[in-house]
């Protein structure tokens, strides 16, 4: 939901967001330690008009997130299994 609103997303490096759902510096940033996310939030804060890019590539990320991918990936398996 914050990509696609287009806010800055810092989020842990970890499951979801490593596997599959943030690029770090492309689309969002990660972090693990403290001074990873000190670092990750002072880059968001101090250069937050020239971050757009990224909040731009974060909104277009969150298509394949959409109702319709859902049903065309998730629907078929699901009666394939009925």
């Amino acid at each position: 939901e914050m990509l696609a609103a287009g806010l800055l997303v810092v989020a842990h490096r970890s499951g979801g967001p490593l596997m599959d759902i943030i690029t770090h510096g492309h689309n969002g940033y990660l972090a693990e330690s403290a001074e990873e996310y000190a670092d990750c939030l002072s880059r968001v804060l101090d250069h937050y008009d020239d971050q757009e890019a990224v909040r731009q590539r974060g909104r277009d990320s969150t298509g394949r997130f959409s109702d319709e991918m859902f049903m065309q990936a998730i629907v078929p398996e699901i009666l394939r299994l009925c």
